[in-house]
């Protein structure tokens, strides 16, 4: 079957045995770095990188541009304070 999807529209017939097999090497080599290359190109379009304009609790208390939003008394409001006091 690989051999009639190599010759497919070639008149081209290999009859010696090293031909074939170098034909169908050739072919899964190539359908191999296809594989890989779509799978790298659909895994980097895939991955959403998002910058954020602060790398830190403390360069986001400093600037006024974003609110954090926790209940006071939770985990969440103790670490932002502990975080931001040091």
């Amino acid at each position: 079957m690989a051999l009639f999807l190599l010759i497919s529209g070639s008149s081209l017939e290999p009859r010696q045995s090293s031909l074939r097999c170098t034909l169908v090497t050739v072919f899964f080599t190539s359908s191999l770095i296809f594989a890989a290359y779509s799978a790298a190109f659909t895994s980097f379009l895939a991955v959403f990188r998002v910058k954020l304009p602060f790398d830190s609790f403390r360069t986001l208390y400093s600037q006024t541009d974003y609110k954090v939003g926790s209940l006071r008394g939770t985990a969440y409001d103790d670490v932002f304070r502990v975080s931001v006091a040091a």
